[in-house]
């Protein structure tokens, strides 16, 4: 109990991963003690037989103390980690039993330029003699496809040097030191052996060091991390200043060759394509998305109103009469569509006009209908109750809760049940009902599956995936690139195992399921209905927030976890994860940089992504708060306020406005474009300078589109780039040539919400067949 006699919030239970079994963390003391006696043939044995027995399983790795560190591993890694920590006796004894065969995978590897190959090296044979020149070769073929983690993840992996204490990266442990004045302390912490959390570093000489800062510094210019490059052209000075060879294009000194990118480089500007003059709306008439006043239902039809409101009172149909606050759907672009969801429809629009594209109305799904019925492609029925009460084609009336959108929203404007899409080379898929009922104990009637439907074709279905098994359902948003779909499945219970999936577009075939782990909601609600993991791919890795007390890095080609770290969690029944912090965005990766904001964690987490070690925390004060992305070192924050951190640091650069009583409060999700922040409130969209938090730009008036924030995405028109703004009434387009005006329509414009119900009603449902559904 607390001083005013309240109970104390329960905490939360942490994440359990999939562990080894006891019988292998007996095996693993039992390798400790014969290599503290000598008895290296024996615990080479067991450390070579070990991971085929416990495959896909995690191990925690210990600090230097012993202590639990929160961070595991692979068991393969971690006997690779042993292995390559042997003494030089050892070491040279492993090295006979496995070199000619590493040497044969190598040449031939590099011989054809197979990264499998290469990887099996790699991963395989960490503490061989040829491991090193693998690495080597896997983080050019890395950054020549653009992704600089995975390049240097190989590259650091090659050599512990190339680590800070606690696995750190070598820009956040050595910043602000000055190696001038602190280099010979720095080179002697630098070269004391020392865990890398996360990295299974091969044996020392395996590779030269210049070979490897030179090939470091490249990729920070490549990332445009200058201060990096910097801090690696230094360290190559230091430690190896005649290294030379042939680095981006040119032959000699790899210093001399760094100098001159470096000053060629300057000061970037943001990476980003700056958008486009505000001027106006695109669009003469916006996309109606309003929802209809709950209090029509009583001249819709009083008796039903009456009856819902008893089962309300009962418990039955809890908040269904909430009148909702914020904007209600987040469009999403994909070349010239834009997509949204809506009261359980799923709809495309023109970018260039609002008009429907796709099909001829723009209705791509309708959740329960057969689109290819003639009568399911009538004009629906007027929905009320903010989508949850609706009167379908036919007259029939559906109460419960929209599977693509709920009447629940948040002053962030995300709402909770706004169901996962995800639109990717022509195919948008989202996470729609499954037919199949949940059988497992305390089960759902429902169940998710992911729907692929053909933009090019008529929303054509060209992607059908159900749960692999029934006791488990779709949970979280999908993601996929050219040729995969990735999802997250949560098996239903109190609390839920979960479990990454890949498939193939093309055929469904699934690839490889790879289980993480569980923990329990924090929300008091089913697990199932509130397990919202968030999925985010990044050159050849795909990173799980699970919002159950976990982060999971996943190689994307064979299903296997790099790493998962634990954090600490909010307390059991926090308010913070209710409607509000579900929406969150899920991580953002900035080179090997990895940001994630939980909703179960009061902190704002920056990891270092080859790794997974933690670079550090914020506190995060925002309950409505979500990343928006990284410009020029600043990590951006968006929800009641706009805030920018340090992303080497985590420390605070900004906050806008600067204090929570300033009278500006944001509602709905911002966004980050072109180095600027656009931020929505209630009525205004205000613009940022991402780097210094200061106002760049006027304020836009948003109460053309319900005056109620909205929800701002970035998009690509004519060669411009705009903005897509979804208010709680209508969406419409923010660019530089705006529609001419018009003047309002008479007739039905001018009637109130009800009256026009009234009026729509008449129309629609004129027989006496349907007179109990019909407006009075």
């Amino acid at each position: 109990m607390d001083a005013a006699g309240e109970a104390e919030p329960a905490p939360a239970i942490a994440f359990e991963p999939e562990r080894v079994s006891s019988r292998a963390e007996r095996r693993l003391r039992q390798v400790g003690a014969l290599m503290a006696e000598g008895v290296w043939d024996e615990a080479i044995d067991l450390l070579e037989t070990l991971p085929a027995d416990e495959p896909g399983k995690l191990v925690e790795i210990k600090t230097s103390t012993g202590a639990p560190s929160g961070l595991f591993e692979p068991v393969a890694a971690h006997c690779q980690r042993l292995l390559a920590a042997l003494p030089a006796e050892g070491l040279a004894l492993y090295r006979q039993r496995v070199d000619a065969t590493a040497r044969d995978w190598l040449e031939e590897g590099l011989a054809r330029r197979d990264e499998a190959l290469l990887r099996r090296v790699a991963d395989e044979l960490r503490a061989s003699s040829h491991a090193g020149r693998a690495l080597l070769a896997l983080g050019e073929v890395a950054l020549e496809r653009g992704d600089v983690a995975a390049a240097r993840r190989a590259w650091r992996s090659c050599d512990r040097r190339l680590s800070g204490p606690f696995g750190r990266p070598l820009d956040v442990a050595l910043a602000g030191i000055d190696l001038d004045e602190h280099g010979p302390l720095v080179d002697q912490t630098l070269a004391e052996p020392s865990l890398v959390p996360g990295l299974v570093v091969c044996p020392e000489g395996a590779t030269p060091i210049g070979d490897l800062l030179a090939r470091m510094a490249v990729a920070s210019l490549r990332a445009g991390k200058i201060d990096a490059a910097r801090l690696e052209a230094d360290l190559l000075e230091r430690w190896a200043p005649d290294a030379a060879g042939r680095l981006a294009g040119r032959d000699g000194l790899y210093v001399d060759a760094l100098r001159e990118m470096i000053s060629a480089v300057g000061e970037r500007p943001s990476a980003d394509e700056p958008i486009a003059p505000l001027a106006g709306w695109q669009w003469d008439k916006p996309i109606d998305v309003a929802s209809d006043e709950p209090q029509a239902l009583d001249k819709i039809n009083p008796q039903l109103a009456a009856r819902l409101r008893a089962r309300r009172q009962l418990g039955l149909l809890a908040n269904l009469m909430d009148e909702v606050e914020g904007p209600r759907v987040a469009p999403q672009t994909m070349d010239s569509l834009l997509l949204y969801s809506h009261e359980g429809e799923l709809r495309a629009a023109d970018l260039a006009t609002g008009a429907p594209a796709s099909t001829q109305d723009g209705l791509l799904y309708q959740d329960g209908l057969d689109l290819n019925d003639p009568a399911a492609r009538r004009p629906a029925a007027v929905r009320v109750l903010n989508g949850q009460i609706r009167l379908m084609p036919g007259g029939r009336v559906v109460v419960g809760p929209q599977r693509f959108l709920s009447g629940r929203t948040n002053a962030a404007g995300a709402a909770p049940d706004d169901k996962p899409i995800t639109a990717s080379h022509g195919v948008w898929y989202a996470t729609v009902r499954s037919k199949r009922a949940a059988t497992s104990p305390g089960g759902r009637a429902l169940r998710e599956k992911i729907l692929g439907l053909d933009l090019r074709s008529e929303a054509k279905p060209v992607f059908d995936l159900e749960p692999p098994d029934e006791s488990s359902t779709f949970v979280g948003s999908p993601a996929c690139d050219a040729q995969r779909v990735y999802a997250v499945l949560a098996e239903d219970e109190l609390r839920p195992r979960l479990s990454v999936l890949c498939a193939l577009r093309a055929t469904g075939r699934v690839l490889w399921r790879t289980p993480i782990g569980g923990g329990q909601p924090i929300a008091s609600q089913s697990a199932a209905d509130t397990v919202r993991p968030g999925l985010t791919l990044a050159g050849d890795s795909l990173y799980v927030a699970t919002n159950l007390g976990a982060v999971v890095a996943i190689d994307r080609t064979s299903g296997r976890v790099r790493w998962l770290s634990l954090y600490d969690r909010l307390p059991a029944g926090d308010a913070q994860t209710s409607s509000e912090a579900s929406s969150r965005a899920a991580c953002v990766v900035d080179a090997d940089r990895l940001f994630v904001l939980p909703s179960d964690s009061p902190s704002l987490l920056a990891f270092d992504a080859p790794s997974g070690a933690r670079l550090w925390s914020a506190p995060q004060d925002d309950p409505e708060g979500e990343l928006l992305g990284v410009d020029r070192g600043v990590l951006v924050t968006s929800g009641r306020r706009v805030r920018g951190h340090d992303a080497l640091t985590g420390a605070r650069r900004y906050a806008w406005p600067e204090s929570d009583h300033a009278g500006l409060r944001g509602m709905g999700r911002g966004c980050l474009a072109g180095g600027e922040v656009f931020w929505p409130t209630r009525d205004a969209l205000y613009t940022l300078d991402a780097r210094t938090g200061g106002l760049a730009r006027q304020p836009v008036d948003l109460t053309p589109l319900g005056g109620e924030g909205a929800n701002v995405s970035a998009a690509s028109l004519g060669g411009e780039r705009v903005l897509v703004v979804a208010g709680k009434d209508g969406i419409n387009v923010l660019g530089p040539h705006p529609a001419p005006r018009k003047e309002p329509e008479a007739g039905l414009a001018r009637l109130s919400v009800s009256d026009q119900l009234s009026a729509v009603s008449s129309q629609l449902f004129p027989a006496a067949p349907y007179r109990s559904y019909s407006y009075r």
